[in-house]
């Protein structure tokens, strides 16, 4: 028979559990106490160890650390229970080498769903991906391919490097590969009749990008510039699509990912159309901030961008941006550099955005 430890100090969550999957012809063994776990682990030795990330003194990360310590997890599955739904807390779990993620509060079928899947192929399930707090495609494809068939073409492929500056593939053109950043920033691109430059994303290092025009079947939009210099992997389209389509719930949420972002872009639209120029800027400025920030991207807070993306991200002249960045140091809410800046009152700045 399949054995099972459950980590978790509430008893009535406890035995629910416990019921469930001694009812689904699981052997199941439950404690509340971690250090009692690490002991019953290594008598018993379960295939898979349920925990909760909350327990008294210690969490789910801690308790996962020291039956790693001890060789507890060799031939066991470590699955997190958690009401912490955030991407970047999820995306750590699954990065620590956690093996999968089940949300809370408990949904039954979801349970039986990620224990069967864990026993039979040892796959993270993370069925209901909608639970998680995901607000792009690189994030979701980025958190939840970690020892996936898609990873396992990362480490096949070579790397190519990109000095700053260099185009990476220009608009006009049929995608042959989709790109994953290894290090280094990539910003995509267009250009007026006028050749005024208007940025449309920046990807740093851990994205995916020029998926979108795989997807839709054709020539590129936007052009792809390195920021900095960049190792890149290229992943021929073949094999991403034959990757992704394998898999129907994650079709399912990267179409409803992509409507995520067309509404997103229509809300910057409006914000450029009719925001002052000191929100934009100040709004651009937390955007920037926050997306960094989640990514463990910020040295002390310091984004490094020059002026002059800044000002090809929202449409409008450098000088302007300059003169706004120079009005916000005096009000003391950023510091410069001459490619950097750094928020010093970021609670201020996002109240003149909201």
């Amino acid at each position: 028979m399949k054995r099972i430890l459950i980590i978790e100090n509430n008893k009535v969550l406890r035995n629910n559990i416990s019921d469930i999957l001694t009812l689904a012809s699981y052997e199941v063994i439950a404690t509340e106490h971690p250090h009692v776990a690490c002991e019953l682990a290594f008598k018993q030795q379960p295939q898979i160890i349920l925990c909760s990330n909350q327990l008294p003194g210690v969490d789910g990360f801690k308790v996962y650390e020291e039956f790693k310590e001890n060789q507890l997890l060799n031939d066991c599955s470590f699955i997190l229970l958690t009401q912490n739904l955030e991407w970047q807390y999820i995306k750590a779990a699954i990065e620590s080498g956690i093996d999968d993620v089940i949300p809370m509060p408990l949904n039954n079928a979801y349970l039986l769903s990620a224990v069967a899947n864990r026993m039979a192929d040892g796959k993270s399930y993370c069925g209901d991906l909608s639970k998680f707090k995901l607000n792009s495609v690189s994030q979701y494809i980025t958190t939840f391919t970690k020892n996936s068939q898609l990873e396992g073409l990362l480490h096949y492929k070579q790397e190519t490097t990109y000095k700053k500056k260099a185009i990476i593939f220009k608009a006009g053109s049929f995608p042959t590969s989709v790109y994953f950043i290894k290090s280094g920033s990539v910003k995509t691109f267009r250009k007026n009749e006028e050749g005024k430059e208007l940025i449309c994303n920046i990807y740093q290092r851990g994205d995916f990008f020029g998926y979108v025009s795989l997807l839709l079947d054709e020539r590129r939009t936007d052009n792809a510039e390195a920021m900095d210099d960049c190792e890149i992997i290229h992943i021929p389209c073949s094999e991403f699509l034959e990757v992704i389509l394998a898999e129907p719930k994650i079709i399912k949420l990267v179409m409803k990912l992509l409507t995520t972002d067309i509404v997103e872009k229509e809300g910057k639209m409006l914000n450029f159309a009719y925001n002052s120029l000191r929100k934009k800027i100040a709004k651009l400025l937390v955007d920037l901030y926050e997306k960094y920030a989640e990514t463990g991207e910020t040295n002390q807070d310091l984004i490094k961008i020059s002026r002059e993306n800044l000002a090809a991200l929202i449409g409008v002249a450098k000088e302007s941006v300059i003169r706004t960045l120079k009005d916000f140091k005096n009000e003391q809410l950023i510091e410069l550099t001459h490619n950097s800046f750094k928020i010093t009152n970021f609670s201020k700045l996002k109240n003149m955005v909201n």
